[in-house]
């Protein structure tokens, strides 16, 4: 016996099935305005969508709680009603799993097991925040947090240009202000002015444990120099040789990233991790000037 449909046949509205569609092509990706008109109009028998239609449309999905961010002239979702929040843990397991898979899996499934994670990436709320050239004390706060949760982040430049990168504080310099961040083991400083955005991303980096202890030894002339922080303290002293410094609590890159610079005149003396650590991106340099 044929089961019957209980759904009552409707109409469709052609401008709600044009602003799911819409919603579609930026769920799967991030489109300037002449893309998405190009993109849409791809599927119709001949062109409907243009530049009006489809800034009616993401203003509707913006009246609906959308979160819709124009920044590097792209527009961009950074959470939706129905979106996926993924936890700290979830993601921690994610990023497991796609390690095991590389160690099992071949080449070519691999290729596709992180074309799905891509897709699927689409999917989770993420947090994004625009900034207009200015900083108010809500996006700060937003980005000292995630310097204290230890965030990576991703900063959407001005130039269309995205750096993945780890925060530090913001300074400012000659009445200008900066986002300073730890990139590629260096620290850099990022003027705000070139920042259209900025998206916290669920990765944490590499810490010390709290209060751990880590021990330097610095010698010659940036002995006498050598200005202690707020976390540091002399534990030995034998100028003008030598200082022996504690450092308590200081993320592990950015001490190492910093002490890095002080080239021969700095040893880490304790604990051994922070002292292989330091050991191993010296080999990586010197390795990227094929020495």
């Amino acid at each position: 016996m044929k089961r019957k449909n209980n759904f009552e046949p409707v109409k469709k509205n052609q401008s709600s099935t044009q602003v799911l569609k819409t919603l579609i092509k930026l769920i799967n990706g991030n489109y300037t305005m002449s893309e998405l008109i190009e993109e849409l109009n791809k599927d119709e028998n001949e062109p409907v969508f243009n530049n009006s239609i489809i800034s009616k449309y993401i203003n509707t999905c913006k009246y609906c709680g959308i979160h819709i961010y124009k920044i590097h002239n792209r527009y961009i979702i950074a959470d939706t009603p129905f979106g996926i929040n993924i936890s700290d843990r979830e993601y921690e397991l994610l990023q497991i799993f796609q390690e095991k898979s590389k160690e099992i899996l071949s080449i070519r499934t691999n290729k596709k097991l992180n074309a799905f994670m891509i897709r699927l990436s689409r999917y989770f709320n993420k947090c994004i925040i625009k900034l207009d050239g200015e900083l108010d004390s809500s996006i700060e706060e937003e980005y000292s947090n995630a310097a204290l949760e230890e965030r990576k982040i991703r900063l959407m430049l001005k130039t269309n240009n995205d750096i993945e990168c780890y925060p530090i504080s913001i300074i400012e310099k000659k009445d200008k202000k900066y986002f300073k961040v730890l990139y590629n083991n260096k620290e850099k400083l990022i003027l705000i002015d070139r920042v259209s955005g900025i998206e916290i991303m669920h990765e944490i980096y590499k810490m010390t444990k709290p209060n751990e202890e880590v021990v330097f030894k610095l010698t010659g002339g940036l002995a006498s120099r050598y200005e202690i922080r707020p976390h540091e303290e002399i534990v030995q002293s034998s100028l003008p040789e030598y200082i022996t410094i504690s450092n308590r609590g200081e993320n592990a890159d950015v001490l190492i990233s910093r002490l890095m610079r002080y080239d021969s005149l700095c040893e880490i003396e304790k604990p051994c991790s922070v002292r292989n650590a330091m050991k191993k991106m010296i080999d990586e340099t010197l390795a990227n000037y094929g020495e």
